[in-house]
């Protein structure tokens, strides 16, 4: 297997409805390419699609690729064609869903955006807007990944709604958020098992007397009045 030093997240720099075989195409007849750009594409409704294994080198950043594993969503663009943040909450659960996995695997990993690669070419320290290869992934890996808490709750484990382990997918999350709504909360209800539902049901847990272990256990889940 590889060395893997860097997770690296990116756009297709697409409309959403952009197909994966037209990508495929344009890598292979445009550029030329043999390998793909990237080792998964994330389809709007959260689908990864595994393009290469990532024991293999893809063609996601030129002179990185050899220590990375590239993952990438489709879309990353507005209407007129300028860089957008427009993933979809699927889009951002399965990013985390992976990011964990190799995480695990790779554990000295460093998560980066392509963007992150660019040259400090002023020598100021700080990679700005004018100094990007590229907007792509559209957004800031490093404040969304802080912004969700992942280095502090992500923790790999086989109890799947345990609240420490962020944005995970499923209707049993919705199911949840739900109840907790319906108990006061002001939670999204987006299926999303992030740093909002880990706090409401903490304070749910709190405001019940249950031990609040972050776990959405059976007594947590006959408090709620729901089944999991």
């Amino acid at each position: 297997m590889r060395t893997i030093k860097y997770i690296v997240l990116h756009c297709t720099a697409g409309p959403q409805n952009q197909k994966i075989e037209d990508i495929l195409s344009y890598w292979k007849n445009s550029l030329g390419w043999k390998n793909p750009g990237y080792h998964y594409i994330l389809r709007p409704d959260g689908i990864a699609v595994n393009l290469f294994p990532i024991d293999k080198v893809a063609n996601g950043v030129a002179g990185f690729n050899k220590e990375a594993i590239h993952i990438s969503y489709i879309g990353g663009i507005d209407k007129k064609g300028q860089p957008i943040d427009n993933r979809t909450p699927e889009q951002k659960a399965t990013q985390i869903e992976l990011i964990t996995k190799f995480k695990k695997i790779f554990p000295n990993a460093v998560v980066l955006g392509h963007r992150d690669f660019s040259t400090d070419q002023n020598g100021n320290g700080i990679i700005e807007k004018w100094e990007w290869i590229k907007s792509c992934p559209s957004f800031d890996v490093r404040s969304w990944m802080e912004a969700i808490n992942y280095e502090k709750f992500a923790r790999p484990s086989g109890i799947v709604y345990k609240l420490n382990y962020p944005l995970i997918k499923d209707s049993k999350v919705l199911e949840i958020q739900k109840a907790l709504n319906r108990n006061g909360a002001k939670v999204t209800e987006d299926k999303i098992f992030g740093k909002e539902t880990h706090e409401a049901l903490l304070a749910f847990q709190k405001a019940k007397g249950l031990v609040p272990d972050g776990v959405a256990g059976p007594k947590t889940a006959k408090a709620l009045n729901i089944t999991l």
